[in-house]
């Protein structure tokens, strides 16, 4: 029987009933397998590991287990890597690539099939553009997928630029953001992008003055006046400030 194996972070991680809808890619792969049942799927992701956590706790080695010739490994990590924490970070070219590069070789050791993937890019607007923000990692993972002879899905860019189609107010599907009472789960609701709400907002050169660009905005005013999301940004604008004030072409 073929094994798919993961091995990441809370992107890939397998989420149970009580977190649903956050669910980790990975513990949906089977959806897309034309012989499911000829196919075992095991989810080693943690929520926030890096590789260097994931190492150091024990996880790999749990993982590698289960390893063998009719394993495939999918291993993508970089979230965590490029937190400043010591329990987790990892420098691109070095420490980052050594432990993709000690994954590799295990793996194969036991004639397993590693994979590469850089990670899902995030989505994160400044002043109304996305922006890339995994740094040099995903250069460094695929830089190492050439050298080692490796299958390198570019993940990063693959997500990226679906987002890059379409506005926030779409994209944010993807993402833990959703309005009040639209899962038992989270009957408050849930706001994925609270910490990117936390970086568009702009000081002035006036106290207590902040403003929020639009960027190059084709959607209608009034369309994205009338949005969730906008909804969602004015409750949070009015958590934070007295007076809220619309400024948009006639």
């Amino acid at each position: 029987m073929i094994k798919l194996i993961g091995a990441g972070d809370s992107i890939m991680h397998f989420n149970k009933a009580d977190t649903y809808p956050q669910t980790g890619w990975f513990q949906v792969i089977d959806r897309f397998l034309k012989e499911e049942k000829e196919v075992k799927v095991l989810d080693f992701a943690e929520n926030g590991r890096s590789t260097k956590s994931f190492i150091d706790e024990g996880l790999f080695d749990k993982l590698i287990k289960e390893v063998n010739e009719s394993s495939y490994v999918f291993i993508s990590f970089g979230h965590n890597d490029e937190k400043d924490d010591v329990k987790r970070h990892t420098d691109p070219f070095t420490t980052y690539k050594d432990n993709l590069r000690y994954f590799i070789n295990e793996v194969r050791k036991r004639k397993g099939t590693p994979i590469l993937l850089s990670s899902v890019a995030r989505m994160n607007y400044v002043e109304g553009k996305l922006t890339k923000t995994h740094g040099d990692y995903p250069l460094a993972m695929e830089d190492l997928a050439r050298e080692e002879n490796v299958i390198f899905v570019p993940l990063s860019d693959l997500s990226f630029n679906a987002y890059k189609v379409n506005d926030f107010e779409f994209n944010r599907r993807y993402i833990m953001s959703f309005e009040k009472g639209r899962y038992k789960n989270y009957l408050e609701g849930k706001d994925g992008d609270k910490e990117l709400f936390k970086k568009i907002v702009k000081e002035t050169n006036i106290k207590n003055l902040f403003y929020i660009p639009c960027g190059s905005c084709k959607t209608n005013p009034t369309r994205l006046l009338c949005s969730e999301k906008m909804k969602d940004v004015i409750e949070e604008t009015k958590k934070n400030c007295d007076y809220v004030i619309f400024d948009v072409p006639s």
